[in-house]
């Protein structure tokens, strides 16, 4: 394994993490830690996650731009996006739709722009806490790490099938299962 750095146009003085990109190669989404590399007596605001992305020409990342129709006041981390782009899904805590102390969100892209996130909704959230979220390649399924009732340990791994969008462009999903003891 040889780690390459992409250059100047995705890093800055922040921390950079969690990247996702497009099966094409051609997009990154990744979260941004603004304010990071700040000295804590000279910040003026908060350090906060948001997530920025980029698109590949001709082999060379192009400059990085924040997601503005997504990132919020709030932080917003931890995204899995679908293999053909359209579909991101995150993590994003203590917001006033929120049903546990974290949920997961989903934002859909439609002719390249972003749509103002939506809580993921029931099942996939509840009282409890829901984060890192991770769509299977062919998009049908759901991962997710919550602490839920019924898991086998702290943190456990579950699974939802995505059984498509509801009129009104909600997830359909299907019960959520616990991936088990091993």
């Amino acid at each position: 394994f040889k780690s390459v750095n992409l250059g100047e146009y995705i890093n800055s003085v922040d921390d950079e993490y969690w990247p996702s990109i497009t099966v094409d190669g051609k997009t990154i989404i990744f979260t941004r830690l603004v304010g990071s590399n700040t000295a804590i007596e000279e910040r003026k605001t908060l350090v906060q996650e948001d997530f920025y992305t980029a698109q590949l020409v001709d082999k060379v990342w192009q400059n990085c731009e924040p997601l503005t129709t997504i990132n919020t006041i709030y932080n917003e981390g931890a995204q899995t996006i679908s293999t053909d782009g359209k579909l991101l899904f995150f993590t994003a805590c203590t917001r006033t739709d929120g049903r546990g102390s974290c949920d997961i969100y989903f934002s859909r892209s439609k002719g390249g722009v972003w749509s103002v996130p939506e809580n993921a909704g029931d099942p996939v959230n509840s009282p409890s806490w829901e984060s890192q979220p991770s769509i299977s390649a062919n998009g049908e399924s759901l991962y997710f790490v919550s602490n839920r009732k019924g898991g086998k340990g702290g943190m456990d791994i579950w699974k939802c099938s995505l059984n498509g969008f509801s009129e009104w462009g909600r997830p359909i999903w299907g019960n959520p299962v616990n991936l088990g003891d091993s």
